[in-house]
């Protein structure tokens, strides 16, 4: 199962491409092979709040297949209390079988 949780629409291929600077142009065609793999397999897209929609999706997890829960940037946005909600929730569905928890912040 590969989900991918946003609240916002996502961004389209185009936007993605025009945040690589000109001069490299080594990095555009890193960034459209790795769009060219997301085209020919494509993660299911849920739309939602990810701290309602989670606890579902570890419970749905597969067994044996490590699940990794990845953020950048949006706890910086959780109050402390959501985070420790959000730190709960990954801590509980480490009970049955850890998942990796990847993220740019706290």
């Amino acid at each position: 199962m590969r989900d991918f949780v946003r609240e916002q629409p996502v961004q389209t291929n185009e936007v993605r491409q025009s945040f690589v600077w000109a001069d490299q142009p080594d990095r555009l065609e890193r960034i459209r092979r790795a769009i060219g793999v997301a085209r020919s397999d494509p993660p299911e897209l849920l739309r939602g709040y990810y701290l309602e929609l989670l606890p579902e999706l570890l419970a749905a997890r597969e067994p044996g297949a490590l699940t990794v829960v990845f953020s950048s940037n949006s706890t910086e946005y959780l109050t402390d209390e959501e985070f420790e909600r959000l730190r709960g929730t990954i801590e509980d569905a480490g009970r049955a079988e850890p998942p990796a928890w990847v993220a740019f912040e706290r």
